[in-house]
């Protein structure tokens, strides 16, 4: 039973290694496809992650940018803003100070047709009283009297 078991087994080494001899090339041949494929795949993956990187890194200036850009617009936005409400704040400067100049001839006006309508009173009151026939000379002194001091009054 030795001896049987003996050629089954050096039987079966030899066929392993005719087997194996013989596919050997076969084997190799196929883990050769497979890592050449595996770099290959793993060469490409470093095309995508550099192309992926590059991307990224181009992002990244144009997001820096375009956030200065914001920042440049805002600042000008608040200078024009500021510059507006100067303009906006001397106009109303100027605007009060024409409405305060119109307001003064107005007043001005006011005052002098005023006065010049008290001065038309008082010469009516004169001539009322120059009309007027006097009973004796002392009313009629006290009239002259009254007329001199109306005269001074509305003249000076």
């Amino acid at each position: 039973m030795l001896n049987e078991q003996f050629w089954l087994a050096a039987a079966f080494l030899v066929f392993c290694g005719l087997f194996f001899k013989k596919m050997k090339k076969a084997i190799l041949t196929t883990l050769d496809r497979r890592i050449a494929k595996v770099e290959n795949t793993i060469s490409e993956a470093e095309k995508s992650k550099n192309m992926a990187e590059d991307q990224l890194s181009l992002l990244k200036e144009k997001y820096a940018k375009s956030i200065l850009e914001a920042d440049k617009n805002l600042s000008d936005a608040q200078e024009q803003a500021v510059a507006m409400m100067r303009e906006v704040e001397e106009k109303i400067k100027i605007h009060q100070k024409h409405s305060e100049d119109l307001f003064e001839e107005y007043v001005k006006q006011a005052d002098k047709f005023v006065i010049e309508s008290l001065k038309s009173e008082v010469l009516v009151t004169i001539f009322t009283l120059l009309d007027k026939d006097f009973e004796n000379k002392d009313e009629q002194i006290r009239g002259l009297d009254l007329i001199k001091q109306l005269l001074k009054k509305s003249w000076n």
